[in-house]
């Protein structure tokens, strides 16, 4: 791991020394050439990350440090890690006698049953314990339950609104059944532009709208989408999905903030959102 100064001052080195303690840094860090500065610095943000292959070529640059893509940048650099099995240590029993341990042998106990046919209702188990009789009769008594599962409904819905650009930058979900809560989630969503358009009508008697928000990504290759509503027992599930592109994708560098705006009607249960991710490889498979 190497670092860089971009900065042009004739006290270059005594200020990357105190930045080394400062920051607890033990890395080298190279004092910027105009060779070095030609390969990786001419860049319009700093800082910048490069992850340099086993050859010396370039593997990935960025702007913004993103453990996912870096993982995978790495897993497809060095190759996938090898597993490592844990076996359980077996039980040892200390005798207070003798200092020496003594591994108990497991034991297995059988016992005889009999059973005298007759049916379900006059079954009988015999030369058991007393409780274990009592129990085993019971199951062979008992009838199965009947009642039928509980059904899981999906809800119907359509997309009010779905971009990469907003004014949101941090993750967050919503649901909306008011007219005062909906006017500042639209001031937030339209923050970075100017003019704000006008806030459309919603008929919060009738409908909900319920928004999931990504936050802020450094490339162009992240989606995020709604894909399914569940109606359960008690709860409505909000089923999230997010969307990446992995280092084999061309994808372009810039910052998004990606949302999706659902409506569908107006529910009074809970509601529970769960995330899940998939990342897409845009490697050719021979």
């Amino acid at each position: 791991m190497l670092g860089m100064n971009a900065s042009e001052r004739q006290d270059t080195c005594r200020i990357l020394k105190t930045f080394q303690k400062q920051s607890g840094a033990t890395f080298p860090i190279l004092i910027r050439t105009d060779h070095l500065f030609g390969i990786y610095g001419r860049q319009k943000k700093m800082p910048l990350e490069v992850i340099i292959d086993q050859k010396g070529r370039i593997a990935h640059m960025a702007h913004r440090f993103d453990a996912k893509i870096f993982r995978s940048v790495f897993r497809r650099l060095l190759g996938p890690t090898p597993s490592v099995k844990k076996s359980r240590p077996k039980a040892v029993v200390f005798s207070r006698r003798e200092r020496n341990p003594i591994r108990k042998p497991p034991t297995t106990r059988m016992a005889k049953a009999q059973v005298i046919p007759g049916g379900a209702s006059g079954s009988s188990v015999k030369n058991l314990p007393g409780k274990t009789s009592k129990r085993i009769a019971k199951l062979a008594t008992t009838k199965p339950s009947t009642r039928p599962a509980k059904a899981i409904l999906r809800v119907p819905y359509k997309t009010f609104k779905k971009a990469h650009y907003s004014g949101h930058w941090r993750k967050g979900t919503y649901r909306i059944q008011d007219v005062k809560r909906w006017k500042k989630l639209w001031k937030v969503i339209h923050s970075m532009t100017s003019p704000v358009p006008s806030l459309p009508k919603l008929d919060f008697q009738k409908v909900m709208l319920i928004g999931a928000f990504h936050g802020e990504y450094s490339t162009a290759g992240c989606k995020l989408s709604i894909r399914d509503i569940l109606q359960k027992s008690d709860f409505l599930e909000v089923q999230i999905e997010a969307t990446y592109e992995d280092a084999t994708c061309l994808v372009q560098k810039e910052r998004v903030q990606p949302y999706h705006l659902v409506l569908l009607q107006k529910n009074k249960l809970p509601i529970r959102f769960s995330w899940t991710t998939h990342t897409v490889s845009c490697k050719k498979t021979p």
